[in-house]
């Protein structure tokens, strides 16, 4: 509970309840309002300037700074005494903050339009993947005899492309690189389509929040409307509208062949996220912490989360996503790897949630993941 006359010198009492449900009364006044940017209370003293008999923290700084197409929100304490201090960090102010924080941003994102362009309130999820190599017919065998798939010729009139399959299930699309996109120094690789309900309103958002639009909003005859793009910090993914309704991304950890993480390794971790929740409404989940590497944070697109991403080592050239490949099981997946002349970078290795990981990288150049639940 809250009372606030939002002025300078206008008062602020705020009631916290506990866990044992009693109430602590906290009263105030504002020192200075700066609208959207910047708000500064102080408990030392109540109403008409009288002084506090006992401040909590005395001064209370909140900004509130734009950050590529989100508003990044700090809140600063300062108290008399190192003893008036460490008291709220004791009782889990720290912490409590960052989960209010993200409650509210889950709470905002229920009720709230996600965008004036009429874009879905709903968050976006993946719903394909393609590769796009140098060797489509040499792809084609190499995924088939390591994750298991099954290729299906889905060509048109104007172009060669082959569906992989996991079961009937189509997860994920081959093709060849164009010469012209080989001359202009593209590379085999995996890119991720995200479900939009408007490509062009879309695209038009990520040239806003400082991205680059690779393939502008483009038709595929009788299959939908696409775009291919970058975020900010230079990683590419593309997002699509299907002509029907495209169904909801297939499930189960242990099913070979389904696509079961995706992972962004980026210049900025904190920023990237900002962008993709901006521009898809993706909200953050539980954050690992990686020690000298950062946090790992994990995020969800309205349910469980779907991925995670994190600030990139120094030595990583540059940002990407990876798309993880469930398999049968990690070791067996990664002999058959190495016997289809495919090369392992990373792993085995365990992760949070009693998987197992392997990152390769394919005869044609292009990285993947693969995951499993059996090692």
């Amino acid at each position: 509970m809250a009372e606030l006359d939002i002025r300078p010198s206008g008062i602020t009492i705020i009631v916290i309840r506990g866990p044992d449900d009693q109430d602590m009364r906290l009263p105030g006044l504002f020192l200075e309002v700066v609208p959207n940017r910047r708000l500064v209370l102080t408990d030392s003293h109540v109403t008409a300037w009288k002084p506090s008999a006992k401040p909590f923290k005395t001064v209370s700084v909140t900004a509130f700074e734009e950050e590529a197409g989100t508003t990044r929100y700090t809140a600063l304490a300062c108290h008399c005494m190192r003893e008036d201090r460490e008291a709220p960090e004791k009782m889990g102010f720290h912490e409590g903050w960052d989960v209010c924080a993200d409650q509210l941003t889950d709470l905002v994102g229920t009720i709230c339009p996600a965008h004036e362009t009429g874009e879905s309130v709903m968050p976006a999820n993946f719903v394909w993947y393609e590769l796009m190599t140098t060797d489509a017919k040499a792809a084609e065998g190499f995924y088939s005899k390591v994750v298991g798939w099954k290729a299906q010729d889905a060509s048109q009139p104007t172009m060669n492309y082959t569906l992989f399959l996991a079961g009937e299930i189509p997860v994920a699309g081959l093709m060849t690189l164009p010469p012209e996109a080989c001359s202009a120094g593209a590379r085999p690789g995996w890119v991720g389509y995200v479900g939009v309900d408007d490509v062009d309103a879309c695209t038009a958002r990520v040239t806003k929040a400082g991205g680059v639009v690779h393939v502008p909003p483009t038709d595929i005859p009788n299959i939908g409307r696409f775009a291919m793009a970058a975020d900010p910090q230079g990683a590419a993914f593309a997002v699509f509208k299907g002509l029907t309704e495209m169904p909801p991304p297939a499930a189960g950890p242990t099913t070979s062949g389904l696509v079961g993480w995706h992972e962004l390794m980026a210049v900025d971790g904190e920023k990237a996220f900002g962008f993709y929740a901006d521009l898809f409404g993706w909200t953050k989940a539980d954050a690992i912490d990686m020690g000298a590497m950062g946090h790992y944070q994990m995020f969800k697109a309205g349910g469980d989360a779907i991925g995670g991403m994190m600030t990139k080592p120094a030595a990583v050239p540059m940002p990407f996503w990876t798309y993880y490949f469930q398999v049968d099981a990690i070791g067996a997946a990664m002999e058959r790897l190495r016997q289809a002349d495919g090369t392992v970078i990373n792993g085995p290795m365990e992760v949070p949630g009693r998987s197992w990981i392997v990152q390769g990288v394919d005869p044609q150049g292009a990285m993947f993941s693969l995951v499993s639940t059996t090692a």
